[in-house]
């Protein structure tokens, strides 16, 4: 009898364990290789009768319990969810990831574009780090064996004499985790040789600026370019590190340890790190101690992988080729699953972004790398909860779809409560359940409609890494400087929701691997789900616009500036004013001949925009200070710059110390800086932090007073040389900074927070600056 091959017949793989997986006999392939069966006899025909392939899966997809209850869930099979080495790596990742960032932006700026560079390199850098050794690898292997192979020596595959490839192939565990005890010790060292070069980089980054004239594109080439070079190596080794771990979770251990707890473990590591990371920099923790801090878990993986592949008792697995491997689902639609993985890392990144944005504005006081470990955390969650609930399910593509409509739906409803329900901690928690739930929930899905349908783990661990990796460090860039710009915070977040419902509708439409009343069903819901969404979304976004404008804008009370007196010539002067309104300069200046350039100190606008000339006196540019002040080569005579009270810039970046380098390195030589520090929200020891930067920093003679406006200011001056009777003063009433500064103090860096640890110190701390002014 001729077998009927249909599209919905399933394969398993051969296995030491008589061909069972997951508790259940397996379906061999057939012997293609073998002699044709005889034909069967009307005397002994046994045989099954022909089904109908729809029949055969209708056959498979009645349940009696509900895909959401699994009462024999055991304690054994929950605890081994979690993969430590994996969490290592998470926690290496993350640490490294965050001190880097606030080296970087010590060396260029504090601006959110800076922290989005450091991590779309790293994420990208990761993404290839498993591809590109395998190529250098042959490639140095087959000049080898070329240049020592004899003359008359028969030709062949030289990449299969490769001893680490070999033992790939020969799925040997104790050559396997001396692999990753290599990997993870070279990726230790190459992340310490990072650090030790970070100085090095920074000078070459300054002699740069300093002997070449820049433009904003050049300058974004010339950062773009040096942060690639410079971290691209060390992420490209944790990459690595990574896809061997996952290399060992499928070379010899359970399903469930391999394919879920080395991602959840990782989700978990980096959480944990982002939430550590953020408590001990408030405590003062360096960049450069949070990145040394990151090396360490690389050692110890390295160390216990050493351990592990000292073990003798080790089985050697039989040996599978990676090219003949039958998958356990038939080839079908890999492409519409590739790119599902690619376009959940898209949308999971501007999903993040935009609730992100939003979060900055109803509570400002919030820290943004506290929101996002949880956020993080809850996706690991999602993603624990998906392995439970679908652990004994194929991974079918049509699930995949739903899955992902699901977390599109979650999106949609994490967008409504921000826009409905914004204020409060119950919904800051509503929020980032719906909003990470669903996404580590789909993520589940597809991997498992993945990993179903390559024919080994090791590749499809490999290519799934590349592609989520890849497509959330495309997402952060698109969200930060595509989809945020041109659809702001509510409709980047809307955006993430609507590509994953458009996506799961997609998988629907084109794949048919259920019956077809199924798929009517779930096209049904598809479409219902599309059309809430349209309804819904563009009101969530009309709430979000009405909220943003009863929000209080900053009032505008002019600038307290007095003028010299008439014998100083004012004529040609040019003056820097940053943190003011062009309205407020252009008041000031009055008739007055001199050059006045207006600057914000964080830009709206992510993209350079040519500078606005208001008159011929009054410039007003789109960049933001940091920026502009990095490739402006001229000097101005007076630097005035007003700082807000609430929200503050990461890290305090406006009283950092180098950000008062940069300011006295604009300075003429008869100029000044003068910086007014609104004492709101501000103890008398962070007070006095600041004071200490900046007398520290600044030339010549520094002294403050008091300046009622809106609120009190202190007014912070330094006027380098003699030239005092050139001072914009307000009062007569200045006072030595020396006065304001209690006892020694250290100075204020974006690398080491000085004064958050002030702000926090409990007790009646709070700055009177009145009485504290008449007390002196």
């Amino acid at each position: 009898m001729v077998d009927r091959k249909t599209p919905s017949s399933r394969s398993r793989r051969a296995s030491p364990d008589g061909g069972r997986k997951n508790g259940r006999p397996a379906k061999r392939m057939p012997n293609r290789t073998a002699d044709p069966a005889p034909e069967a006899t009307p005397e002994a025909d046994n045989s099954v009768p022909l089904v109908d392939p729809e029949d055969v899966i209708a056959l498979r997809v009645p349940r009696k319990m509900s895909p959401f209850v699994r009462p024999n869930i055991s304690y054994e099979e929950i605890s081994k969810t979690i993969e430590p080495l994996a969490v290592l790596i998470g926690l290496a990742a993350g640490w490294q990831l965050f001190g880097m960032r606030t080296i970087v932006a010590a060396a260029m700026d504090p601006l959110e574009s800076t922290s989005i560079m450091v991590l779309a390199v790293a994420l990208l850098a990761a993404a290839i780090g498993p591809w590109f050794p395998e190529r250098v690898i042959l490639w140095v292997t087959r000049m080898v064996v070329r240049r020592t192979r004899k003359p008359h020596a028969p030709t062949g595959d030289e990449s299969g004499t490769f001893w680490m490839l070999q033992a790939a192939r020969d799925r040997d565990p104790a050559m396997h985790w001396l692999a990753v005890s290599v990997l993870a010790t070279v990726a230790a060292l190459a992340a310490l040789l990072t650090l030790a070069a970070s100085g090095l980089v920074i000078n070459l980054y300054h002699f740069f600026l300093d002997s070449f004239f820049w433009t904003t594109t050049t300058l974004t080439l010339l950062e773009w370019g040096g942060v690639s070079i410079y971290l691209g190596g060390s992420w490209a080794m944790n990459g690595l590190v990574l896809s061997a771990l996952l290399s060992v979770g499928t070379a010899g251990r359970a399903s469930m340890r391999s394919s879920v707890g080395i991602p959840v473990g990782l989700i978990v590591g980096f959480a944990l790190a982002g939430y550590t990371y953020e408590a001990w920099a408030n405590e003062g923790l360096s960049g450069g101690q949070s990145y040394m801090l990151g090396i360490l878990p690389m050692f110890m993986l390295a160390g216990v992988a050493a351990k592990c592949s000292q073990q003798l008792d080790l089985p050697l697995r039989k040996p599978v080729d990676s090219e003949t491997a039958a998958p356990e689902v038939s080839a079908s639609a890999e492409g519409l699953i590739w790119m599902s993985m690619v376009t959940w890392g898209l949308a999971a990144a501007w999903s993040v972004q935009g609730w992100l944005a939003c979060r900055r504005l109803i509570a400002p006081q919030d820290s943004n790398a506290i929101m996002s470990a949880w956020c993080v955390a809850v996706v690991g969650l999602g993603f624990l909860f998906a392995s439970l609930q679908n652990r004994q399910r194929d991974g079918t593509t049509s699930g995949c779809g739903m899955a992902l409509l699901a977390a599109g739906l979650g999106i949609a409803l994490a967008a409504t409560g921000v826009a409905f329900w914004p204020i409060g901690r119950a919904a800051g928690v509503f929020q980032i359940v719906m909003l990470g739930l669903p996404i580590g929930y789909a993520l589940r899905y597809v991997q498992r409609a993945w990993l179903s349908r390559v024919g080994s783990e090791t590749l499809g661990y490999e290519q799934l890494l590349s592609a989520v990796l890849g497509g959330l460090g495309i997402g952060m860039l698109s969200g930060h400087f595509l989809a945020g710009p041109h659809l702001g915070s509510m409709g980047t977040l809307c955006a993430g929701a609507l590509l994953l419902m458009a996506l799961g509708g997609l998988l629907q439409i084109f794949v048919y691997d259920r019956p077809v009343r199924v798929q009517h069903q779930r096209l049904a819901l598809v479409f219902a789900s599309l059309a809430g969404a349209i309804a819904l979304l563009p009101a969530d976004a009309r709430k979000w616009i009405d909220y943003r404008r009863s929000l209080p804008l900053p009032g505008q009370a002019g600038i307290q500036l007095a003028w010299p007196g008439p014998a100083i010539p004012l004529m040609g002067l040019r003056v820097g004013m940053i943190g003011v309104s062009a309205e407020e300069a252009e008041a000031w200046r009055g008739s007055r001949e001199i050059l006045v350039e207006v600057m914000p100190l964080i830009s709206a606008s992510v993209s350079a925009h040519p500078p606005i000339r208001i008159s011929q006196q009054l410039t007003l540019f789109g960049d933001s200070a940091f920026r502009r002040l990095r490739y402006e080569t001229g000097l101005y005579d007076m630097i005035y710059q007003r700082c807000r009270s609430a929200p503050y810039l990461p890290r305090f970046a406006e009283y950092s110390e180098e950000w008062f380098a940069l300011l006295a390195a604009h300075m003429t030589l008869s100029g000044q800086v003068i910086v007014d520090v609104p004492t709101t929200g501000l103890s008398a020891d962070a007070l006095a932090v600041i004071a200490q930067t900046f007398r520290q920093t600044m030339p010549g003679t520094a002294e403050w007073t008091l300046v009622h406006s809106e609120q009190t200011y202190v007014r912070l001056k330094a006027v380098a040389g003699d030239f005092r009777n050139q001072t914009f003063r307000a009062t007569d009433n200045w006072m030595p900074l020396e006065r304001l500064i209690p006892r020694e103090m250290s100075a204020h860096s974006i690398r080491r927070d000085r004064i958050t640890p002030r702000l926090s110190a409990e007790g009646p701390n709070l700055l009177d600056g009145e009485a504290m002014f008449h007390s002196q």
